[in-house]
């Protein structure tokens, strides 16, 4: 079956070519990669983003992350937590210290204003959702 044309004047935008393909290419039942698992995201091959379908291919999650970059991405970040991350104003031992306020009595509010986080911030350290590597979760 040959695909119906796209009437357009200017390049299609990537969205819009994304939806385009997903309506005219064929889901195959596995990933066109991996042949395992089932493909969920059409990734483009080549990088230039024509009109043209042989230039696309249907790709599980995990074969899509690993051949656009994103798994090696998200694989150097894992080690930027603590104070390895650019953006930690607290060091390990401050996270103990609040963790250990908290324990005491100590309201999130009067954490906020000693450490200069959030309140929401000192929550989420205290339940060891932030800064959960250091572990240990102090009940409010």
């Amino acid at each position: 079956m040959k695909p119906k044309a796209f009437k357009q004047v200017e390049p299609m935008k990537y969205w819009t070519l994304h939806r385009w393909v997903r309506r005219e290419k064929t889901k195959p039942e596995f990933c066109e990669n991996c042949k395992i698992d089932k493909p969920r995201d059409i990734a483009n091959i080549s990088g230039n983003y024509q009109q043209d379908l042989n230039d696309f291919e249907w790709l599980c999650r995990k074969c899509h992350m690993q051949k656009d970059g994103r798994a090696m991405r998200f694989a150097s970040m894992a080690s930027h937590k603590g104070t390895n991350h650019s953006l930690s104003r607290l060091n390990e031992r401050q996270i103990l210290c609040i963790r250990d306020a908290r324990k005491n009595g100590i309201t999130y509010s009067k954490i906020a204003k000693l450490y200069g986080i959030s309140i929401s911030h000192a929550h989420r350290i205290c339940f060891g959702v932030a800064w959960k590597h250091l572990n240990g979760k102090v009940k409010p």
